[in-house]
């Protein structure tokens, strides 16, 4: 449902269209925060997933309870996506992929990523931001 929020509301944006056209061209810097993802796999399971599309990835496990760290880590992961530059176009269309687990014929599951508004990575302008 987030997918269809995000590709009706910001359409045009997603498509590169603006009336100054030169700036939505225009690749910039740009950083998403997510404080509570929900990742089963872990951090690495969200590096494995962003890094490959150009991100920079800063993933840390929450807690289950604060006041209760021998509880161990919940589910969910704090996320923060950099690049040094991207358009807006690009990054949003990579917001509406979805990530699926299949399992393999050896038995092993494999996680790939595919999106429901074009190829995820339509678009990119360049390199991860290093920072």
């Amino acid at each position: 449902m987030l997918a269809v929020a995000i590709s009706t509301v910001f359409r045009s944006a997603m498509n590169g269209v603006s009336a100054k056209q030169d700036v939505a061209e225009e690749p910039i810097p740009l950083a998403i925060h997510i404080p509570a993802l929900p990742a089963r796999g872990g951090t690495d399971l969200v590096a494995r997933l962003f890094t490959p599309l150009g991100w920079q990835v800063t993933a840390n496990q929450l807690p289950l309870d604060q006041a209760f760290p021998d509880w161990g880590d919940s589910a969910y992961v704090d996320l923060r996506l950099t690049a040094s530059t991207i358009t807006l176009a690009a990054a949003l269309k990579m917001s509406c992929c979805r990530c699926s687990t299949t399992p393999s014929t050896t038995g092993s599951a494999q996680t790939k990523l595919t999106s429901c508004c074009g190829p995820a990575t339509a678009g990119w302008a360049a390199t991860p931001s290093a920072s």
